[in-house]
């Protein structure tokens, strides 16, 4: 594929900031978003659109079988989500729930409950403790197909020494393993970094997710930045 200079780009970033990554349960990847107003903002932005993510729901109703074996999430507040939205389950009772997803509202009670297109219900009905996020993302305008090269960075201090923290990239619900990094972390400020290519179609979301390897000791997230350049 011939090479294609400038056509397509966008990027995010926090600067000077203190967003708390809240590491609810060890070894799940957890969506980076916006906390307070203004923590993460756009970069420069040509053939994207940047959503800045945020809290869904901290602390859901239930999980339940949903429509055509689909997982169900009964949230304890509105979420404000609607069709098509793209967001990050963790701490859901079954291990099998804890993904990310595209969400169909539910035309029963569309205020606090949305089906997971991408998750099929393995077990765990009931009472839930889950978490529901959207991830501060990048997505793909009209004319912006194309091959990419993509980098990332975080720098922040995690709450403990000696846990391994992972930065990845995902588009839409697939993780980019190609671009996964991880460090060790210590009782000073670090850095995680990763990179590669990706291929993205028109309508995919380009987001971030860390997780804590070793246990739930939470990440504080001082500056982070993520962009990506069309090559292909």
């Amino acid at each position: 594929m011939a090479y294609r200079e400038g056509i397509a780009y966008g990027g995010f970033y926090a600067y000077g900031k203190a967003i708390v990554l809240d590491f609810v349960a060890a070894n799940q990847y957890h969506a980076i978003h916006l906390v307070t107003a203004g923590d993460i903002v756009a970069g420069i932005l040509s053939g994207f659109t940047f959503n800045a993510g945020r809290t869904v729901d901290t602390n859901i109703t239930s999980e339940a079988n949903g429509t055509g074996g689909k997982l169900r999430i009964i949230c304890s507040v509105p979420h404000g989500l609607s069709t098509g939205d793209l967001v990050v389950l963790t701490n859901m009772n079954n291990a099998g729930h804890n993904k990310p997803t595209r969400v169909t509202i539910d035309a029963t009670n569309p205020t606090t409950e949305f089906l997971c297109d991408d998750i099929t219900y393995v077990a765990g009905a009931g009472a839930s403790a889950g978490n529901v996020d959207m991830p501060a993302c990048l997505k793909a305008s009209a004319g912006s197909a194309g091959v990419y090269s993509i980098a990332a960075s975080v720098n922040g201090t995690c709450a403990a020494a000696n846990k391994v923290i992972k930065l990845e990239t995902n588009t839409n619900v697939t993780a980019n393993d190609n671009t996964a990094s991880s460090r060790t972390s210590t009782n000073s400020l670090g850095e995680i970094v990763c990179s590669g290519h990706i291929t993205i179609a028109v309508g995919d979301c380009v987001w971030l997710s860390m997780k804590n390897i070793t246990d739930s000791s939470n990440f504080t997230i001082e500056n982070l930045n993520m962009h990506l350049s069309r090559i292909g």
